[in-house]
């Protein structure tokens, strides 16, 4: 994930990146376990990566509801400053016209 200038204070606390790298560390873990009871030749199939993701996010899914909702919050202060701004705009425009 690149660099922002302006992030939320919010996105700042929940850290994407470490949780991304988490995931990154767990399923490489997973991975090396399932071919070490398997063997190292054996292929991981989708449905046990999809119950390792559903698994992943069952232990993280309280913090994604935070971050998900603090998330909306934001994107809802930021709709209702444009809902502020655009009246302003359209009379700036309107007295412009005349």
């Amino acid at each position: 994930m690149g660099q922002f200038r302006l992030l939320p204070s919010f996105m700042k606390n929940l850290e994407p990146s470490s949780y991304q790298a988490k995931l990154l560390i767990e399923r490489r873990q997973f991975v090396e376990q399932l071919q070490q009871r398997q063997g190292a030749d054996t292929a991981v199939t989708d449905d046990q990566m999809a119950d390792f993701y559903r698994d992943f996010m069952e232990r993280n899914q309280r913090k994604h509801r935070q971050y998900n909702l603090q998330w909306y919050g934001h994107s809802a202060r930021l709709l209702g400053l444009a809902g502020l701004v655009a009246p302003l705009r359209l009379l700036r425009a309107l007295r412009l016209l005349r």
